[in-house]
């Protein structure tokens, strides 16, 4: 548990990088699309560009592989954020139950619950996070977390 809160931090700087990265992309994303779209206009062979169009109206190197990039680098990014997401939220259930991911496999595999945990999730937090600050707002958060835990749990749906 001592590395947990560096991996949940890593994870959620991460997804926060990413999102600020494809924020800024976004903009280009149509007209990339607009771009290569009407590339293929007039290609005559069916596909969406032929050989010769790209060489003819683009030139190698030029603006083609540019508007390809940014939808390569929009679409990569739009994966990798959904992976990371997911990954979070697997972490975020381990860390509500006080588990690491073998001891949730070996307490799912065992039926049974982590000994670990201390029966709160708001418990479960500052376990592995450390003591709240005195200026939070303990049964707020104690509630959030109850209704994470709730959203997060396979057996509650």
């Amino acid at each position: 548990f001592q590395n947990h809160h560096y991996f949940m931090g890593f994870l959620v700087s991460l997804i926060l990088g990413l999102s600020i990265l494809l924020i800024g992309l976004t903009p280009r994303v149509p007209g990339a699309l607009r771009a290569l779209v009407g590339a293929g206009v007039g290609a005559g062979n069916g596909m969406l560009l032929g050989a010769g169009d790209v060489q003819g109206r683009w030139g190698w190197g030029g603006a083609y592989f540019c508007e390809l990039h940014v939808l390569v680098a929009a679409v990569a990014g739009i994966l990798a954020i959904c992976f990371l997401g997911n990954l979070l939220i697997a972490h975020l259930h381990f860390l509500l139950r006080n588990e690491t991911t073998i001891e949730s496999y070996t307490n799912w595999a065992e039926r049974r619950n982590s000994p670990y945990d201390k029966g709160s999730p708001l418990a479960n937090v500052t376990e592995v996070f450390g003591p709240l600050p005195a200026w939070m707002p303990k049964a707020s958060l104690n509630a959030c977390l109850r209704v994470l835990d709730w959203m997060l749990d396979e057996e509650a749906t």
